[in-house]
């Protein structure tokens, strides 16, 4: 009996602030990020859920005016000795659990072998149509016999950079990288402090599968991986700034600024 070739899964944890707007959904095309890798943008990517973190309580205003943030172990033990602070963790980590379970025996069930996912599919007929593309190529070198010696040698450069490329593509496309997103309303503090923890949860990376589709003994290769999409909004000492703040916020801080300018000028028009 065969042995069989394991699942290759990148979990990928999304912290995000919901202020910016929600992290995408399931359905949404997958979209590299602005410096966002092409590990981390590959096109097997299934997006579960987005999990909201807005429960936990805020650290103290002192550490954000600071600029500390999730990343910063000062803050992050402030977010864990906030009361009910473990019953919200607890609830987050069980739901990212069952959200990757669920998804895996998605996987094993839909496409065993293979990404499982449309992108996949498409996939594989990308690499059919770049092997008939290299044989006419190749027919057509052995067909023309006044190229000379240097753009020979140019081109068999070109041909192994090219082969290199490919080689890379191909080996990210064996991965499926499955995206959970966790929002506070920055996504600079709490999402980020969450997110780091889940990073050094070993239940993540042992979950065990059950009897599915008679693929039960089939390896998964685990890898669980962060992006912190908001971290770098604002600067320091945002947490006092309105010109920092997310957009609804803003708003909220701009009409006040104009009701406040308007005070002494009732009879201006623009007021």
């Amino acid at each position: 009996m065969e042995k069989e070739e394991p699942l290759r899964v990148r979990l990928e944890l999304v912290s995000f602030g919901w202020g910016y707007g929600p992290e995408r959904r399931e359905g949404q095309p997958q979209k590299k990020n602005r410096g966002e890798s092409k590990k981390t943008a590959s096109r097997g990517t299934l997006w579960a859920a987005a999990l909201n973190l807005r429960k936990f309580a805020n650290p103290p205003v002192s550490m954000r005016r600071r600029g500390l943030t999730g990343l910063d172990s000062e803050l992050q033990a402030a977010v864990w000795a906030a009361p009910k602070a473990e019953l919200h963790y607890a609830k987050v980590r069980a739901d990212v659990v069952a959200l990757l379970t669920e998804r895996l025996r998605a996987l094993l069930v839909k496409a065993p072998g293979k990404l499982g996912t449309q992108e996949a599919e498409d996939g594989e007929g990308e690499d059919d149509s770049d092997e008939k593309n290299e044989d006419d190529s190749d027919e057509e070198e052995d067909s023309d016999d006044e190229d000379s010696d240097d753009e020979d040698s140019d081109d068999e450069s070109e041909e192994e950079e090219e082969d290199n490329a490919e080689g890379e593509e191909d080996e990210e496309e064996d991965v499926v990288v499955i995206a959970i997103g966790l929002g506070c309303e920055k996504g600079k503090h709490r999402s980020v402090a969450v997110v780091e923890r889940l990073l050094r949860e070993e239940c993540l990376r042992t979950i065990t599968i059950a009897d599915v589709g008679g693929h039960a003994g089939r390896p998964v290769e685990l890898e669980v991986v962060a992006r912190h999409r908001d971290i770098k909004r604002g600067g320091r000492g945002d947490a006092a700034s309105d010109d920092n703040r997310p957009f609804k916020g803003r708003r909220r801080a701009e009409a006040r600024q104009r009701k406040r300018g308007c005070a002494g000028h009732a009879g201006d028009e623009d007021c």
